[in-house]
């Protein structure tokens, strides 16, 4: 881990474009923001709430179905994975099912 330093104007706001000024960070820093609240809260949500899935992490857990769920975010929370809604009605329709 090091020391960076950016000069001014040199990094922007990812949430709204804003030039920030001149400040030095850890190489590890990934997400950068000025200093307006919504910004700041806007990339926490973002990064604290979500995980990201690589493509094929994943797979469809529908009866029948195993497909890869495609890559992206999901909640951090989520434990059950469907490539579309029809597998997604399908799992607890099933569920649901009396014998």
């Amino acid at each position: 881990m090091s020391i960076v330093t950016f000069k001014d104007s040199e990094k922007q706001c990812k949430v709204c474009g804003k030039a920030l000024p001149a400040f030095s960070c850890t190489d590890l820093r990934k997400h950068f923001t000025c200093d307006k609240e919504s910004c700041r809260k806007a990339v926490w949500l973002k990064t604290q709430l979500t995980v990201r899935l690589a493509e094929g992490e994943k797979t469809c857990e529908a009866p029948g179905c195993g497909k890869p769920i495609p890559a992206g975010l999901c909640p951090r929370r989520q434990t059950r994975f469907f490539c579309n809604e029809a597998c997604r009605q399908r799992f607890y329709d099933l569920r649901k099912a009396v014998d």
